[in-house]
């Protein structure tokens, strides 16, 4: 079985990154800290963690900021990927039975 390979995005402002790469790896799996600007080769993990913090030095709207970042629209792209290999029947994703929140 392949060990899952775990990004853990690291966005302006947040922290907790290190200490996530430890649970991480300390509970088997291989991970790297990847900063919001080296979106290339995103696709190649398994997983992603989004860590806490204070985004874009928490402005009012952090978030909303933080989710127009091409790395977070990579990842989105990453999960309904794999949404839709889990379930590729897309009318169960019209009824609702498989969701992905657009509003990270």
């Amino acid at each position: 079985m392949k060990t899952p390979n775990i990004a853990v995005i690291y966005l302006p402002g947040n922290n907790c990154e290190e200490e996530s790469l430890r649970a991480i790896t300390s509970n088997g799996m291989d991970g790297k800290i990847v900063r919001w600007n080296q979106r290339k080769g995103i696709e190649k993990y398994d997983g992603y963690v989004i860590t806490g913090g204070w985004a874009y030095e928490d402005r009012i709207r952090a978030g909303v900021i933080a989710s127009k970042d091409p790395i977070i629209r990579d990842v989105r792209r990453q999960a309904e990927q794999l949404l839709l290999r889990l379930d590729p029947a897309p009318e169960r994703a019209a009824e609702g039975k498989v969701r992905v929140h657009h509003d990270i």
